[in-house]
């Protein structure tokens, strides 16, 4: 049995370097230097680091409030069930900023970029 969009895959695998599919399918890439870069990799750099925490840390910062929209205007919209979450506190173990700050983290190391 075929799994259809694995086909690609075990097409690409070459006799020099045979886990070279299995590389790509998990999103390693190898640099221009011949050096396989990944999101974790990249983060033992020190001016990668220190760029994804500016970044987050900045971006956490700022103030995130919950408006509603009125007629004439907005209010604080303190009695929705999100308010909390991305006003105080998200969950027991983080507070708003420490989310923001991680959702954004993972947002600038972890999301797809196209090519």
């Amino acid at each position: 049995m075929q799994i259809p969009f694995l086909k690609k895959w075990f097409k690409r695998s070459t006799v020099a370097n045979p886990t070279k599919w299995l590389l790509e399918l998990f999103g390693a890439k190898n640099s221009k230097t011949g050096v396989s870069v990944n999101e974790t990799s990249a983060m033992y750099y020190t001016t990668v680091y220190s760029c994804v925490k500016i970044i987050s840390e900045s971006l956490a910062s700022l103030p995130l409030i919950l408006y509603e929209r009125l007629e004439k205007g907005k209010r604080r919209a303190v009695e929705h069930p999100l308010y909390g979450v991305l006003h105080d506190l998200a969950n027991p173990y983080m507070t708003s900023f420490v989310f923001r700050e991680t959702l954004q983290n993972h947002l600038l190391t972890y999301a797809e970029t196209p090519l």
